[in-house]
């Protein structure tokens, strides 16, 4: 019965995200339907296991204002607290190290390991991204690193998350957000729940622009399930 009525909520919950996100949006249809919600419903029942892994992409930078990065810091306590593994992009700076730092210290506060093979943290980069970092003293506190070959290899390692959180960025996000799109669309990856982390609005137009092409005929709906602050990722992210 919990479980039944759980389903019935995030279906509830995800029709109510495909709204638009401001009054006055010039298209009216919605993102996610209802075969959408069940089929994301039915990945998140199949996937209920100890340490699933949650992709959080983000900008290297923090923005002009410090609501981005704060959010981001309270996103990686939230994954920390759910007992979730982050996989993130590897930067010692920006939203992404805000992300990761949540992590690591919401783990610390709990008493558990953040390093080796329990480690709640894989960060995937190529070398030149690597070599960037070398001598920077915060990157050790992330011990799992997973060097590929290219920027393709990289963005492939990252998907293997068992779901994919966009949170504040500039192009690297809006790169990884249109591939990841691409894959699911053309059935290289399985549907699985895409979170838009939309802090202070951050990607209304964005979101807008992919409900206008998918109006026009030139995409299929993506899952995309719109949280404006931690507390309701974390919602979602209980069910």
């Amino acid at each position: 019965m919990e479980s039944n009525e759980n389903e019935k909520n995030l279906e509830k919950m995800m029709l109510e995200r495909s709204k638009p996100i401001k009054p006055g949006a010039l298209v009216e249809e919605k993102d996610i339907t209802r075969t959408d919600a069940k089929a994301i419903v039915k990945f998140i029942q199949d996937n209920k296991k100890k340490g699933l892994r949650v992709f959080v992409a983000g900008g290297s930078r923090s923005g002009n204002s410090e609501i981005f990065a704060d959010a981001a810091y309270d996103l990686g306590r939230r994954i920390g607290k759910l007992g979730l593994k982050l996989d993130f992009g590897l930067s010692s700076k920006g939203i992404m190290w805000a992300v990761a730092r949540g992590v690591l210290e919401e783990y610390a506060s709990q008493g558990l390991k953040v390093e080796g093979s329990n480690a709640p943290i894989n960060a995937v980069t190529t070398d030149v991204y690597l070599s960037y970092y070398e001598k920077d003293a915060i990157i050790n506190k992330v011990s799992n690193i997973i060097v590929a070959k290219s920027l393709e290899e990289r963005k492939i390692k990252l998907l293997e998350a068992d779901f994919v959180v966009f949170a504040s960025g500039g192009l690297g996000t809006l790169d990884e957000l249109v591939y990841d799109c691409v894959a699911m669309q053309d059935g290289m990856i399985p549907i699985k729940p895409f979170i838009i982390y939309n802090i202070d609005g951050f990607f209304y137009h964005l979101m807008e622009f992919l409900k206008e092409i998918y109006a026009k005929g030139f995409a299929d709906r993506m899952p995309f399930i719109v949280v404006d602050n931690a507390d309701e990722a974390e919602s979602f992210s209980k069910f």
